[in-house]
């Protein structure tokens, strides 16, 4: 694991929370980290969510895709599909 990358990815975000932000831009807040390190910021981003925050998050990771409610595709610069709600059920494809 990139132990400095995961340093800078804990200092930024913890730098965009504590302005209590309505809107949080993340982008690809969880490479080059481990999958402990990144599945806590990942929870991380999830409270952030229930407590009534936006969270607009790039990745090219399909787990932390997977955990948006909304999901929007883009491939060079192109929608693959329109955006669409994520259930319960399609957000573990």
């Amino acid at each position: 694991m990139n132990y400095r990358a995961a340093n800078n990815n804990g200092v930024a975000i913890a730098r965009a929370i504590v302005s209590d932000p309505t809107l949080i831009v993340a982008d690809e807040p969880t490479g080059d980290l481990g999958s402990r390190i990144a599945g806590q910021i990942l929870h991380l981003l999830g409270r952030c969510v229930m407590s009534c925050k936006t969270i607009i998050l790039v990745t090219h990771d399909g787990h932390a895709a997977a955990k948006a409610k909304t999901l929007c595709v883009w491939k060079k610069a192109f929608w693959l599909k329109p955006c669409y709600l994520l259930t319960h059920a399609n957000s573990k494809k």
